[in-house]
């Protein structure tokens, strides 16, 4: 026990004193009966003798709490409670009474209840008659061991007091419609009715049955017997049942002909049987009959005699009789669909021809819908896709209702209609799959006329697994093959992937993989295995799954690039000598991917090229490459290489040889005579000396001109030494003394490489003067003096 006020050591004689027990903090909050409780003391040898009391009560308990509940926020009368109490542990509580307050909780005064079961009802009638009012509280006041507790309920409207009201206040007569009444409106805490009172002038009114009911201010009494004088009073009546007792009566002569004010079809489109609603007014002491007739154009009107339904003998005992009249149409009017049928319904009573009413124009459809049935059913996951073609009807709209049942016998029972749809098409769903269901489709219109077609379709649902790759636009070498299957988790079988190159002709396996549910995941493929040295702009793959729904489901990839094989290229087309560097020329490769690039190759020799090491990369369709050394002849290779890393393997083989200088840029080392050169003996040779082999079969007098300022053009012998790329030219005259000659090269001179020189290479020189003259000469031409007067 938790206790405060109690020493822990109390000395070495005897000891009288007093402490307190924390019984809350041990037991917690209740009402124990019966609590023992013991002190034991104890030394250094034992614990000594104890002493206890039996039978304790302890009260920790709380007051009740109170949940009060009102079965309606509106009474009067007896008005029923409930509530419920929670009490603590071991409490019982009984109830000290019920109150009420009408000010909102200022002052209570007891209430008269009858106790029920976990409720009670409150005679209000005993405590507040002749009473309304909307502020009203009621508390309930429960005494237990915790103390006094209670629960109050929420605000409540009491209304023991009858409307207040000024009775009728005007009457108006209709000799169609009847007698209309009208007055104020009623004040009331709640809502109110209106009960209206006739009698005949020498009749007495039956307040115990009114004549007529309503909640708006104004009503049309029809029913009434004809050329009569009847008086009318109006009282009000609450929800609870309090009525006022006003005395204002009116009267009214009364004169009113049978009327029939609508005629309304219920649906839209009529068909074997046509429903209408029609309202007649009449005198409640008057027999009616109705005339109805029908008619196509509005001026030719024909009896129509086949109705279900009251057309005589009617008698609206209350001044209005609403009935519904089916008329048999297929009877009277056959098998026929038009869309400008009208009817009209005539009352005829006692004192003859009332006034009748027509209905709108409407559609009317004896005719079931041309309908071929339904002509596909198609299984699929848990469901069954049913299709047919669109009948035909007058109608604008036509249901297909659709029939599933496990036999074909009782198919088109109406339990086995699943639905009725506006579409060519309806998906069964919630199906067993591998199930075998029997389907069929008829046509239904607005007339509710239905075909017969007997077209029955068996078909049963499967789950069909299906698959497909993604992220994947370039084939080349070792590719990842990302795919997914979808399939439902019990499903399993295959998948089979696949690819082409002539356009889905012929198909050659990948890989064929097996799976179980739903699948992602990715596939290596060496392509190079079949498709080595294989490019095309136009590879398609396939994934083609089967599970156990027994149907292959293919999925085909749009057009994918495939590069196994090097770029296509015919090589090196000209190298070029320059000024200590050589231009090298090439055309565009071939290649399905892009970009291509263009390695470079450099050598001393025409066969001794390291293809690991390119000198140089390009984009274009030629490079430059330079600090090269004059005179010296290079030999070029140079090769495609696409994104992927395949290099093409040409060995076109290009060589050529850079200069330096004027001569250098022809391809020539020396000529002689040099340029400008003067005193150039008569019966000199003329010789070149170039820089790269000469093609000997390319050299004539029309690509090695010499051309005498005196002696025009020469003829002569042309001889090549290979051994030193000479060319020696010998005439067969002597050249002039002091004439300048002129030595042309032409285009036509081309080198072993096939090369040709880059252009017309001109010089010219002077001829040596035997006689002693004085000559002198310059670049531009040349003149001399003779003794002789030349």
């Amino acid at each position: 026990a938790r206790v405060r006020g109690l020493s822990d050591s109390l000395g070495v004689s005897s000891y009288v004193g007093e402490f307190v027990w924390d019984a809350l903090s041990d037991l917690g909050e209740g009402y124990y009966r019966g609590v023992s409780f013991k002190v034991e003391p104890w030394d250094q040898w034992d614990v000594g003798i104890s002493d206890s009391i039996v039978g304790l009560v302890v009260n920790n308990a709380r007051p009740a709490v109170i949940s009060l509940l009102s079965t309606d926020s509106v009474g009067s009368g007896d008005i029923r409670f409930g509530y419920s109490l929670r009490l603590s542990r071991g409490d019982s509580a009984s109830i000290v009474g019920v109150f009420y307050s009408i000010d909102g909780g200022l002052s209570w005064d007891e209430a008269s209840v009858s106790l029920i079961d976990s409720g009670f009802i409150w005679r209000s009638l005993d405590d507040l008659n002749d009473f309304e009012g909307d502020s009203i509280l009621v508390k309930l006041v429960v005494s237990s061991y915790g103390g006094i507790g209670e629960g109050l309920s929420g605000y409540l409207v009491v209304d023991n007091l009858m409307p207040r009201f000024a009775g009728l206040s005007r009457v108006e007569v209709d000799s169609f419609r009847g007698v209309i009444l009208r007055w104020d409106r009623a004040i009331d805490i709640s809502d109110v009715r209106y009960l209206i009172y006739a009698r005949e002038i020498d009749g007495v009114y039956d307040f115990s049955s009114p004549f007529a009911e309503t909640g708006d201010t104004v009503i049309n009494i029809s029913g009434l017997r004809n050329f009569r004088s009847y008086n009318f009073l109006v009282r009000a009546i609450d929800r609870f049942g309090h009525v006022d007792t006003n005395l204002v009566e009116m009267g009214a002569y009364v004169v009113i002909y049978a009327s029939v004010d609508t005629v309304k079809l219920l649906d839209r489109v009529g068909g074997k049987e046509v429903k209408f609603v029609y309202r007649l007014n009449a005198s409640s002491d008057d027999s009616i009959s109705l005339r109805f007739e029908y008619s196509f154009d509005d001026s030719i009107w024909f009896i129509g005699n086949s109705l279900r339904g009251r057309v005589s003998g009617i008698v609206a005992n209350v001044g209005v009789y609403v009935d519904t009249l089916v008329w048999l149409s297929y009877a009277d009017v056959g098998w026929r669909d038009t869309d400008s049928l009208r009817v009209r319904i005539t009352p005829v009573g006692v004192g003859g021809v009332g006034r009748g009413n027509i209905s709108r124009r409407f559609l009317l459809d004896n005719i079931a819908p041309v309908f071929g049935g339904i002509t596909g059913a198609f299984g699929d996951s848990s469901s069954v896709l049913l299709r047919w073609y669109r009948g035909f009807d007058v109608s604008d709209t036509i249901w297909y209702d659709v029939y599933v049942y496990s036999d074909s016998l009782n198919l088109f029972n109406s339990v086995n209609r699943v639905a009725s749809v506006v579409d060519s098409f309806y998906r069964v769903t919630g199906l067993e799959n591998f199930r075998d269901y029997y389907f069929g489709v008829r046509a239904r219109d607005w007339g509710d006329n239905v075909d017969s077609n007997l077209v029955v379709i068996v078909s049963r649902p499967v789950h069909y697994a299906s698959g497909y790759i993604y992220g994947l636009d370039t084939i080349s070498g070792f590719t990842m093959l990302r795919y997914v299957v979808n399939a439902v988790n019990n499903d399993s079988g295959y998948v089979r992937f696949e690819y082409t190159i002539d356009g889905g002709r012929s198909w050659v396996l990948i890989d064929s993989i097996s799976f179980n549910g739903g699948v992602v995941d990715s596939l290596s493929w060496d392509s190079r295995m079949g498709l080595w040295g294989y490019e095309s702009d136009s590879v398609r793959l396939r994934v083609v799954v089967k599970g156990r729904g027994g149907v292959e489901r293919v999925w085909v990839s749009e057009k994918i690039v495939l590069d196994n094989r090097a770029p296509s290229f015919s090589g090196l087309i000209r190298a070029i000598g320059g000024e200590r560097s050589v231009r090298l020329v090439w055309g565009k490769a071939r290649d399905v991917s892009f970009p291509v690039k263009y390695y470079i190759y450099s050598s001393l020799s025409s066969n001794n090229f390291d293809y690991s090491s390119p000198i140089g990369v390009s984009e274009d369709t030629s490079f430059v490459v330079v600090n090269l050394t004059p005179g010296v002849r290079y030999y070029f290779v140079v090769r495609a290489v696409d994104r992927f890393g395949h290099v093409d393997s040409n060995l076109v083989v290009m060589s050529a040889m850079p200069y330096e200088g004027l001569l250098g840029s022809f391809g020539i080392s020396m000529h002689y005579p040099s340029r400008n050169q003067i005193n150039v003996g008569a019966r000199d040779s003329v010789y070149v000396v170039f820089m790269d082999d000469v093609d000997a079969g390319s050299l004539n007098l029309n690509n090695f001109v010499l051309m005498g300022s005196q002696s025009g053009k020469h003829r002569g012998r042309l001889d090549y030494y290979s051994d030193r790329r000479m060319v020696v030219f010998k005439s067969e005259i002597d050249f002039k003394p002091g004439e300048v000659v002129s030595v042309v090269l032409t285009r036509g001179i081309r080198f072993a490489n096939g090369d040709s020189i880059p252009g017309s290479y001109v010089w010219s020189f002077t001829v040596k003067v035997e006689d002693g003259s004085v000559f002198s000469g310059n670049s531009n031409g040349v003149s001399f003096y003779s003794s002789n007067g030349y």
